[in-house]
């Protein structure tokens, strides 16, 4: 994992998309999306076995975190982005996106009390007391420290520079629609074929934005990764984090997306925080 001192070094990259690490290499979008894959994919037996034991969650959540981070670690040298850089502006963008996640969480339920009023019912409440603190110390790691990275190398640096425009973004979802479910056309399934996606990304530097990036990925990180109460929050999230990613990666100022992994992980700890002191878990 590559670090900075904050200061906007230029990160040189190697050639993107090599053939390095097998087949994760062969393609950019790989490394940047398997991490948040693998992950997804460690909710269901977490959410399985906690469902059957309580006391399990700190075993399979930390199994979880580690195998997702793993990934990313083994594939470091394909994501010159990731840094580590800490810049000044995470804080109150942090804790703005915090505030903007709760209120925005609140007017929803208030809204449409019959869809989102209920606050449900969390493992965390059916824990004794040890084992409580161990899963709530492990959850607060995991989503302010796994979670950033993870969303931010698919959403905030793959999807954003990788869809740029409408046209051709729409055009790349309708091939690879049709290749999977239709068929395609002889040749198309060709791997060696450069697409829309990659060439955009290929052409867009990193806090690069556009309108429909950026309108596009927020829509897409709301849609796919969150319940739909906390989709105004999670927009709101994703503007603010692209601000942060445009200013922190401007000019001649190279931080990568340190900047953004850091908000990203003040805003999940002050949610942590505000559900322990608060004791309500619809944001947790």
């Amino acid at each position: 994992m590559l670090t900075g001192s904050g200061r906007g070094e230029t990160i040189s990259p190697p050639p993107v998309g090599a053939p390095d690490d097998g087949w994760i290499g062969e393609k950019l979008w790989r490394p940047r999306a398997l991490p948040l894959c693998v992950y997804a994919l460690g909710l269901l037996p977490v959410q399985w076995l906690t469902g059957l034991e309580p006391a399990a969650y700190p075993f399979v959540y930390a199994a979880q975190c580690a195998v997702a981070m793993w990934v990313v670690w083994h594939h470091r040298k394909l994501l010159p982005e990731l840094t580590l850089t800490v810049h000044w502006l995470a804080v109150p963008v942090g804790l703005i996106a915090a505030w903007a996640w709760v209120e925005l969480g609140v007017w929803m339920a208030e809204a449409w009390p019959a869809a989102f009023g209920h606050e449900g019912h969390t493992a965390f409440e059916d824990m004794s007391g040890g084992v409580r603190w161990v899963s709530l110390s492990l959850r607060l790691a995991g989503m302010s420290l796994v979670v950033p990275i993870v969303e931010e190398l698919f959403f905030r640096s793959l999807v954003l520079r990788s869809c740029t425009r409408a046209r051709p973004t729409f055009g790349g979802v309708w091939r690879w629609f049709r290749e999977v479910f239709l068929g395609g056309r002889p040749g198309e399934d060709d791997d060696s074929e450069e697409t829309p996606f990659e060439r955009s990304f290929r052409q867009t530097p990193l806090g690069r934005l556009t309108v429909f990036s950026v309108v596009f990925m927020a829509l897409l990180w709301a849609v796919a990764a969150h319940f739909p109460r906390d989709w105004p929050g999670t927009i709101a999230c994703g503007l603010l984090y692209c601000l942060i990613l445009w200013a922190t990666n401007t000019g001649r100022r190279r931080c990568g997306l340190g900047p953004v992994i850091w908000a990203h992980g003040v805003t999940n700890a002050a949610l942590w925080v505000y559900t322990i002191y608060t004791n309500d878990w619809r944001f947790l």
